[in-house]
């Protein structure tokens, strides 16, 4: 019984031992952390720092419908654990649906949606001196382009795949660029049908 008991504690102290040479290893991975910042430098990026009295009107061509997005707040500050990103985001609300959204800026671009962390929203805009695609959306540049009733020059387009913010994950087509935002939006059903396109009709910047 003695000899049970002892083998017992050299198990407990060995055990003991392992789980505080654990805790060392994860110690010294997490100070393995690089010490780096990446600030939104792009003026390209920087250009869509809106803020509240930024309001914009669209007109559904499929629906003939019309809405308005307003934002409502936002914010600048740090986002990130080991690596530490400049984020600036906007929350917005569109009305008569009180349907609630976000933006954010980081260094690699504009997303909508996110979780408070870069990529882990819906790029819809990269900086538009260095494209960026990716297998879950396809960027292209536009020198200009129509929408409603004037051109706009510098404008992405941006193909979504399986958009999360659709019903079903259908596709989007997103038309953005730095000046006044999202520009038109079409939306996609499962069968590849458009269902939704929404043109900007009216704008009022607020930088």
């Amino acid at each position: 019984m003695l000899n049970f008991i002892g083998e017992m504690r050299k198990l407990f102290l060995l055990f003991t031992v392992g789980i505080l040479a654990g805790c060392d290893k994860e110690q010294e991975v997490k100070s393995d952390c690089p010490d780096v910042y990446y600030a939104i430098t792009s003026p390209d990026l920087l250009n869509n720092k809106l803020k509240t009295g930024t309001y914009w009107v669209y007109l559904d061509s499929v629906s003939m419908a019309t809405d308005s997005t307003a934002i409502s707040s936002y914010s600048e500050g740090k986002a990130g654990t080991c690596e530490e990103f400049h984020a600036y985001g906007y929350n917005m609300v569109t009305y008569p649906a009180l349907l609630g959204s976000n933006m954010a800026i980081y260094q690699g671009g504009i997303e909508k949606n996110t979780g408070g962390l870069p990529n882990t929203g819906i790029k819809i805009y990269t900086d538009f001196n260095y494209p960026d695609s990716s297998s879950t959306f396809t960027c292209s540049r536009l020198d200009s382009c129509f929408i409603y009733d004037r051109y706009y020059k510098r404008v992405e387009k941006v193909i979504v795949a399986s958009d999360p913010s659709n019903i079903g994950k259908t596709k989007s087509i997103y038309y953005f660029n730095s000046d006044y935002g999202l520009l038109r939006q079409d939306k996609f059903n499962a069968s590849s049908v458009l269902t939704s396109k929404r043109l900007l009709k009216r704008k009022n910047i607020v930088r």
